[in-house]
């Protein structure tokens, strides 16, 4: 084998090399994205859960999430960000 031929097997070899590592980065890329879909959808379940329970627990807290729900006026104490962000939740559900 002459030098000339080496060189293009040791290209073919880097070639094959760099196309494996592609599809590689392309399958964990892709997992990583499940997985942090999985994280969100797991935070915000676990959200609704302790919002749930916490309307079980207090009447006062029942009423707020049932007149936030009605879409009538709450107070400004009672009108927050999370309690936004779980009926925005319980509405995409």
């Amino acid at each position: 084998m002459t030098l000339s031929e080496l060189g293009a097997l040791g290209e073919l070899v880097g070639s094959i090399a760099v196309l494996a590592t592609l599809a590689y980065l392309a399958i964990q890329t892709r997992q990583t994205k499940f997985a942090a879909q999985s994280t969100a959808r797991h935070t915000a379940t676990a959200t609704m859960n302790q919002n749930s329970q916490n309307a079980a627990a207090s009447d006062e807290y029942a009423e707020i999430i049932s007149r936030g729900f009605a879409d009538e006026e709450l107070e400004p104490s009672h009108e927050t960000d999370e309690f936004r962000r779980y009926r925005d939740l319980r509405r995409q559900s």
